[in-house]
Parts: structure tokens; C-alpha cells; sequence
């Protein structure tokens, strides 16, 4: 009787081992991008389907002066999301994809330790190198002056958010988050025609099930 209880017990825990794992949770977030307004329209607000918002920040409106960080901008939108029993994803810009917009703070660029701070991105027509086109401009991460005060202004926004917030993106990492933290995020454009024309009357005329993708 004993052999037997045991062999059941290392079957049961052979099958659990081997069962199909647990499907992550999908987290419906809309991404407003710099456009913070938007989180108070009544069909974002008033939504049972979006879990929050994701928000872009600039390094240059964050740290205006060499370890200065304003947090204002952040402070308010949390506020309003949290009223809303919503959450906030933050996103950190450094690159701009415009040759007019710089997304670093001005000291990096005239500081002659931080090797200018940012350097140029470049588009090619065909991924061919004949006749590049100026894209923005890339913070330069690889110089360990800039690296070093990039981590400082991270720190500083883990310390006053973290448990605040669902999270902190940089631009395209977020699917290399996803796989780490395990749950799955979707983030929708607002601006996108597809949004308006399915997302929203089907979550408008549905309820919640309508949309899950």
C-alpha cells in the first residue's frame, strides 16, 4: 500500500512538471506618447478594458541641470491615473527620429565630458548606404560619461517610483521586458485608424470581452 501511495505521488508530481505552463496575463494599455491630455478623455478614463496609460518623458525635461530632476509632469499624471484606478507606464525618450528635436539635456551637449552627448541617426532608402538621410538623434549610451549619467537619472526615478508605477520602458526594449518579466502587454495608438474604427465601438457597444486582443 505504501509503494503504491508513493508511485502516485511521483506520478502526480511527474504530471505537474510536465503540464503546459500557466498563460501570462495580457495588460491593455493605451500609449498616448507625449499627447498626456489624453488620459483624461471619458472613453480612455472611463474604460473597465485599459489597465493605464504609457506616457513618454524626455531625459532633457527630467534632468534640466546636472542632478536637478523635475518629476512634476510624472507626479500629475500618476495623480490623475491613480484616481482613475488606473496605472502608468513610463517611458524614457533619449533619441528624437526629427533633425529639429534633441531629447537629451543641454549640459550633455556642451560639456566637453560628455563628448557631445548625443550623435546623429541616419535612415537608408532600401537598407542602402548610398544617400543616408539624417533621422534625429541618438543619446550617445556607449560613452560611459553619458552611460554613467543616464544610470543616475534611472536610480533616481526607480527610488521615487518604484511600486508607483507599472513600469519603465526605453524606446525598443519593451518587447525584451515583456519576455523577462513574463506578462504580455499590448499597447495601443489612439491615432491609429484601426483603433478607431474596431477597438472602440466594439469596446464601446461589447464591454470589456469585446476586446482581448
Amino acid at each position: 500500500m505504501f509503494k503504491r501511495m508513493v508511485s502516485v505521488l511521483l506520478c502526480s508530481a511527474a504530471l505537474q512538471l510536465h503540464a503546459a505552463p500557466a498563460t501570462p496575463p495580457v495588460h491593455h494599455y493605451v500609449f498616448f506618447i507625449l499627447e498626456r491630455a489624453g488620459i483624461q478623455k471619458p472613453w480612455f478614463a472611463r474604460s473597465k478594458v485599459f489597465e493605464g496609460a504609457q506616457l513618454k518623458y524626455t531625459w532633457r525635461s527630467l534632468e534640466p541641470r546636472p542632478g536637478e530632476y523635475d518629476f512634476a509632469a510624472i507626479d500629475q499624471d500618476l495623480a490623475t491615473l491613480s484616481a482613475q484606478g488606473k496605472r502608468l507606464f513610463l517611458q524614457i525618450q533619449d533619441v528624437s527620429f526629427s533633425e529639429d528635436i534633441v531629447n537629451v539635456p543641454e549640459y550633455l551637449r556642451t560639456d566637453p565630458a560628455f563628448h557631445g552627448g548625443v550623435d546623429r541617426q541616419y535612415e537608408f532608402a532600401n537598407d542602402k548606404d548610398a544617400k543616408p538621410k539624417l533621422g534625429g538623434w541618438v543619446a550617445r549610451r556607449w560613452d560611459s560619461a553619458v552611460a554613467e549619467r543616464f544610470a543616475k537619472l534611472l536610480a533616481a526615478l526607480g527610488a521615487g517610483y518604484d511600486g508607483r508605477v507599472e513600469g519603465i520602458t526605453l524606446p525598443d526594449i519593451l518587447d525584451f521586458a515583456q519576455q523577462t518579466l513574463g506578462a504580455s502587454y499590448i499597447f495601443w495608438y489612439p491615432e491609429e485608424p484601426y483603433f478607431t474604427r474596431e477597438v472602440l465601438p466594439a469596446l464601446q457597444g461589447q464591454g470589456a470581452t469585446a476586446v482581448s486582443r
